[in-house]
């Protein structure tokens, strides 16, 4: 059995193409995809020892390896400094409860859902203000909020100032 490749002979640029290949020559019980190393994709028969290679590189394990960090509120809200918390990643085995600054091993999904968890900020400039009077509206308006990004509502042409600002900081201390 050979690898199977599109009809000019080299790797399909999509997964869903080498999955309809397989499929439409009836080959999807003998072949599996593989993503090679330049980023195409190929069939390749069940029980190729590259195909174990690849489980290996995504293994569920890499993704669940604990990290141990400190998490802290970025906000200065004295209601909540103080609050647990909680974070439940891929069902309930993956939750944890803990208190701000405390040492705990987390996963690379559960670091990455504190990362996720952002304050969004916008501000639509009103048609009548200055700033569209400007030479250069969009740098006017990033002189008048210099620590947000502006861009262009597509839809309406007004300027919008943008910043999204983290719920938690996260320090990595060490992988565990």
């Amino acid at each position: 059995m050979e690898d199977i490749l599109n009809k000019d002979g080299n790797e399909f640029k999509m997964k869903a193409h080498i999955v309809n290949a397989l499929s439409s020559r009836g080959l999807l019980d003998d072949y599996a995809t593989l993503q090679t190393e330049n980023g195409g994709f190929i069939g390749v028969p069940i029980g190729d020892e590259r195909l174990a290679k690849q489980a290996e590189q995504e293994s569920p394990k890499a993704k669940n390896k604990k990290i141990k960090c400190r998490v802290y509120r970025a906000n200065c809200d004295e209601a909540n400094r103080d609050q647990m918390i909680k974070i439940t990643a891929n069902g309930p085995r993956g939750r944890i409860v803990f208190l701000p600054g405390e040492e705990v091993s987390l996963t690379e999904t559960q670091i990455g859902i504190l990362r996720d968890s952002v304050l969004t900020n916008e501000i639509e400039i009103d048609p009548a203000s200055g700033i569209y009077s400007a030479r250069n509206p969009e740098t006017a308006a990033k002189n008048q909020y210099p620590n947000m990004q502006i861009r262009r509502d597509p839809m309406n042409g007004r300027i919008v100032c943008h910043r999204n600002i983290p719920n938690f900081i996260i320090e990595k201390i060490e992988a565990a």
